[in-house]
């Protein structure tokens, strides 16, 4: 990823801590990382973090991970286990992204009941 990549995860990731009502301390001590780290990461001079610490601060801002990791760049490991193990999801993905957000929605609702 690009710095300027980074810069962009980190944008969203204080904007999700502020909305979340989270100080940037806390959120670094519950992810046992330094508050200086915690920083660089908000202000896109770290790279962006890996997929398992993406999914720590997810956990602890109480929102979807995977947004979190859409944001990065980054694809789910649970996701690339599954895409590994069963190739043929990717056609089921490429499908999906040439689709409407409408009918993504309507299969969303019919597959998580």
């Amino acid at each position: 990823m690009s710095g300027q990549s980074a810069a962009m995860f980190g944008k969203h990731l204080r904007a999700v801590r502020e909305r979340q009502g989270m100080s940037l301390r806390s959120l670094a001590h519950l992810s046992k990382i330094s508050l200086g780290y915690m920083h660089q990461i908000e202000t896109g001079k770290a790279s962006i973090p890996t997929p398992a610490r993406i999914a720590e601060f997810a956990k602890w801002l109480r929102i979807d991970g995977d947004e979190l990791a859409a944001a990065a760049g980054k694809v789910p490991d649970d996701v690339i286990r599954l895409i590994v193990e069963r190739p043929e999801l990717c056609v089921v993905i490429r499908q999906l992204g040439a689709m409407s957000d409408r009918k993504i929605a309507k299969i969303l609702e019919k597959v998580t009941q």
